[in-house]
This record gives structure tokens, sequence and C-alpha cells, in this order.
């Protein structure tokens, strides 16, 4: 048989029949693994299933904090828009009292009145 390289794919020659039961043999002794090998890939297939394990955890865990975060925060945007609603209405009623017709009307309304005036309360309040 001609030398024959891997990656030469020019000549090949088809074997007899004895000489193909050779190598499967060959090949069943190279197929079994060497135990420290074996011990090695199931160390290595055991760390990586505990690290996509530990992975999948912390995503998992990250995201519920997450969660938890968009609550507080939803409720704090909730908190400062009725905030910023009762300050508007603060801001409307301090215009207001700059304006002397309705300082007058709030003064009638808790009893007072100009000099020479008289309030009748009609209880309505």
């Amino acid at each position: 048989m001609p030398f024959h390289r891997m990656n030469d794919n020019i000549l090949q020659f088809r074997r007899t029949s004895q000489e193909s039961e050779k190598p499967k043999v060959r090949e069943r002794k190279q197929r079994s693994l060497h135990p420290v090998v074996r011990r090695r890939r199931l160390i290595w297939l055991g760390a990586m299933v505990l690290f996509f394990c530990w992975a999948i955890v912390e995503l998992i865990v990250q995201q519920v904090h997450i969660w938890d975060r968009e609550k507080i925060l939803a409720e704090r945007k909730a908190e400062l828009a009725d905030g910023q609603r009762h300050t508007k209405e603060l801001k409307d009623e301090i215009k207001k009292l700059h304006d002397e017709k309705y300082l007058l009307e709030l003064a009638h309304k808790m009893g007072f009145g100009k000099p020479g005036e008289e309030v009748y309360s009609t209880g309505d309040d």
C-alpha cells in the first residue's frame, strides 16, 4: 500500500477483508477512554453543569430584584405625581391669595367684614 497522508485524497485504495478487520479492533481500543481521561471529562462536565446552573439561578434572582425595583419605582412615580399635583394646587392657592377679591371672600366666610358692614352667616359653610 502506498504512503498516504491524511490531507491527500488523490490515492485511495480499498482494503481487503483481512486488512479491514484489524483497524476495527484498533478503533475499539482507541474508543475506550483511559479512566483518568474519563474522570477529567466527568469533572469538567460537572463543573460546566454547576456553572450553568449557577448562572441560571443568578439570572432568575437578578430578574426578581429588577421586578421589585420596578414596583418600587412605580410607587415612587405615583407619589411624585401626587406631590406635583399637590404643589400645583398650592401654587394656584398662593396666586388666589394675592387677589384682593378672593381675600375679601375668605374674610366674609370666616365672619369678618369691612368696618360698618354687617355679616350674616347662613350656615352653608
